[in-house]
């Protein structure tokens, strides 16, 4: 498989030196083929891996597949950490700083996914959002 076009097409939507005259269209145009390059290099990954799944895919898998928990987590985390009125550390770290807390956040993420995945239960946020949707009606 040929990775260099999803390569390109992911490293265009990253064009900051451009000038700031000119259409607006122009620029959101090139945003949006950056992001169509990571999904078209992530889809080429995809299959490249195939039905081989070692425990890293399973464990992304295992977040995929509870995704909204883990968001919730990540968000509750960010908000923890990073915000003004709460512990405040968010003010004076830098932006390297910030992105080793996300990677290691989401990390741990991971790890939690896969370990319920493990346990065979869902996701605590999928089973709540299910048991309200899917409640029936008071009688």
């Amino acid at each position: 498989m040929d990775y260099r076009l999803a390569l390109r097409l992911a490293g265009s939507g990253n064009q900051r030196a451009w000038p700031r005259s000119g259409s607006h269209r122009r620029c959101a145009c090139y945003r949006h083929r950056g992001r169509l390059g990571y999904a078209a290099l992530i889809g080429l990954v995809a299959l490249r891996i195939g039905n081989r799944r070692g425990p890293v895919v399973l464990a992304i898998t295992a977040c995929g597949e509870r995704s909204f928990s883990c968001y919730l987590f990540q968000s509750v985390v960010f908000v923890a950490l990073l915000s003004s009125y709460t512990l405040g550390p968010g003010e004076t770290l830098g932006t390297a700083e910030v992105a080793v807390i996300a990677l290691a956040t989401w990390v741990v993420s991971v790890l939690l996914a896969d370990l319920l995945r493990q346990a065979g239960v869902r996701g605590p946020a999928e089973v709540l959002l299910r048991r309200l949707t899917y409640r029936t009606a008071a009688r």
